[in-house]
């Protein structure tokens, strides 16, 4: 189910205790994430734009409470859920 925006009454929980901007940041990710997957005819995309959404905050919680661009830190965060998917799949 897509959000509407960082104060959407359906955010989980934890997602409604971050700050507006981290808030903002995650449902950003979140979208961006559950749309390309979409585009990409997959039939997963609630958890992958989860993962991704998620992966962003723990992105700007470690970088100090800097606010980076969300989607440079979805870029890592993919590339980073990618590196592990071919760990996975070669062993």
């Amino acid at each position: 189910m897509p959000y509407t925006g960082a104060s959407d009454a359906s955010l989980p929980a934890r997602v409604k205790a971050l700050s507006l901007d981290k808030r903002r940041a995650w449902v950003g990710a979140w979208l961006d994430e559950y749309q390309q997957c979409l585009d990409d005819g997959d039939d997963r995309c609630e958890g992958e734009a989860f993962r991704v959404a998620n992966s962003t905050i723990a992105e700007l919680s470690t970088a100090g409470g800097r606010m980076q661009e969300a989607a440079t830190l979805k870029t890592r965060a993919q590339a980073l859920m990618a590196m592990q998917d071919r760990r996975a799949f070669y062993g």
